[in-house]
């Protein structure tokens, strides 16, 4: 059968079941609303899904941000939490618009008026012959250094401008920044895990250890999930889909 599923008391927050023997897969995020239960058992439903994206990332490289949009819910043992964030409105965080600062004052090019002197406070004095017209020398040209180089202009670090991350998970969910990919697999309709591992687009399981944290994120055509836990494992090689026999997956 097959059965990959988080849940917190009383509520699924997804479930990926029936992938080992090649019948249509069952997905679904929250609570299911066909099949056998709120698990989504028996719901045969992966193909009415065009995007079915499932990836797996760890804390590995860094400490974890907490963003203070996460819904954050306690489990049982008081020292552990688990994240949510979905594409539901209430659980998207708030952005606050930011008031562009106020465009600097230009410098303006009129004249100073100059002082209007009083006539009467002048002292009276007899007129001057004009003197002839002086022709106006030309100012001689500065001679180049020639061992004066031209001024080198910095050309910026690239390195140095952090742009926006290429993976759009960490683009849309605040708590996924300091989590690093591990795993991607855009899930088949009917996969046959029992054979074989299951296809991932991406597979950097051996690039990581020493993670403390696990999250996992499912989009399901225009719906998506976030939930991001303790880590239940220490072995990277355990926290993608599970399949026993085949050495990969923990199925906790």
């Amino acid at each position: 059968f097959g059965s990959m599923q988080i849940h917190l008391p009383g509520q699924t927050v997804f479930a990926f079941n029936r992938f080992n023997d090649g019948s249509g897969a069952d997905l679904g995020i929250g609570n299911g609303n066909i099949g056998l239960g709120s698990d989504w058992s028996m719901a045969s439903n992966a193909d009415s899904y065009q995007v079915r994206t499932l990836k797996v990332y760890t804390n590995a490289q860094g400490p974890v941000t907490t963003s203070t949009s996460s819904t954050t819910t306690s489990t049982t043992t008081t020292s552990s939490t688990t994240k949510i964030e979905t594409s539901s409105p209430t659980n998207k965080p708030t952005i606050t618009p930011q008031t562009p600062p106020p465009a600097p004052t230009q410098p303006t090019n009129e004249p100073t008026p100059k002082p209007t002197l009083n006539p009467t406070n002048l002292p009276v004095s007899t007129p001057m012959p004009t003197p002839p017209p002086t022709t106006k020398q030309p100012t001689p040209l500065p001679t180049p250094n020639p061992t004066q180089k031209p001024t080198q202009v910095a050309t910026p670090n690239p390195t140095e401008a952090a742009g926006p991350s290429t993976d759009p998970v960490k683009n849309l969910i605040p708590d996924a920044d300091g989590y690093e990919l591990v795993y991607s697999l855009a899930i088949p309709s009917n996969p046959v895990y029992k054979n074989a591992k299951p296809l991932y687009s991406v597979d950097n399981h051996q690039s990581f250890s020493g993670f403390s944290r696990i999250a996992y994120y499912l989009e399901l055509d225009g719906d998506y999930v976030w939930v991001s836990m303790d880590a239940f494992t220490a072995d990277a090689r355990k926290i993608g889909v599970p399949c026993h026999h085949l050495d990969c997956g923990d199925g906790q």
